[in-house]
């Protein structure tokens, strides 16, 4: 099985985010699935003190959570039309330890911040583990879009998110193979997409797009690890003696056989 969404991602967008915001799944979550949060926003004033986990709290639901990991951050300081701003971008993730609803908030705790962020929920992903790899460019101004490469041991997902300067506009298109989760290209306060790709083996590939011409961009980007499954193997001998294939097939006798060479596979 490959990794994919469980179920539809939750988005939401922020303008003058005082209150935070709030994400919730559609249904419940399961357990051993890996909950991934996608954020990127811009300040008014200045995101110096950025620290995403401070920022993220599970508020509501019978779900339990691992640790949050941030796999992946960038701020960027900015100016537009005479303004200094900030844009930052991140992605978090934690394991699914117990199965149920879920709600988390997004709270940067100041009033002249807009963001916007999405909520997904993996299966058949490596969930005891953060990303395998992540990438995070900070400033960038001109194309080529995109985050580093990056780099996959076997199937994985490669998520990513580009945030553009406050007050750019125009089409947002994924690279070849990137399906996008949810965009916007300069209707709301600032251009941003969020884009994935899921791989069937090892590969290097970077997250990228055809994005608006921007004065300043963020991207943040990590590759999620498939989880493997591996076939179950035995070897079974026994010993037979004094006995006679009478009391076998009449059950008078007993067999021992002794398990050898064997895989184990843990259930959860």
């Amino acid at each position: 099985m490959a990794i994919s969404f469980a179920q539809t991602p939750d988005t939401v967008e922020i303008t003058g985010g005082d209150d935070g915001c709030i994400l919730a799944t559609t249904s419940p979550v399961t357990a051993g699935n890996r909950i991934v949060f996608i954020i990127c926003g811009y300040d008014d004033g200045d995101f110096n003190s950025w620290s995403p986990s401070g920022y993220i709290s599970k508020s509501a639901g019978t779900a339990t959570l691992g640790a949050f990991t941030i796999e992946a951050s960038t701020c960027t300081r900015e100016i537009y039309g005479g303004n200094a701003g900030s844009i930052m971008s991140c992605i978090v993730s934690a394991e699914i330890t117990g199965s149920g609803t879920l709600e988390l908030t997004f709270d940067p705790g100041t009033s002249n911040t807009d963001y916007a962020g999405t909520l997904c929920e993996l299966t058949d992903v490596d969930a005891d583990v953060s990303a395998e790899d992540v990438s995070d460019v900070e400033g960038g101004t001109s194309s080529p879009y995109d985050s580093e490469d990056m780099t996959s041991a076997d199937a994985a997902m490669f998520l990513g998110v580009w945030i553009g300067a406050d007050g750019d506009s125009g089409t947002i298109t994924p690279a070849t193979g990137f399906t996008e989760i949810v965009e916007d290209e300069g209707s709301w306060v600032i251009p941003y997409s969020m884009i994935y790709k899921v791989v069937s083996t090892g590969t290097t590939d970077a997250v990228e797009w055809s994005a608006v011409a921007s004065s300043s961009w963020d991207v943040s980007a990590a590759v999620f690890t498939e989880l493997l499954s591996v076939s179950a193997t035995a070897a079974l001998t026994g010993t037979i003696t004094s006995a006679y294939e009478s009391d076998l097939t009449t059950g008078g006798e007993t067999v021992i056989l002794t398990l050898t060479d064997d895989t184990w596979i843990g259930t959860t």
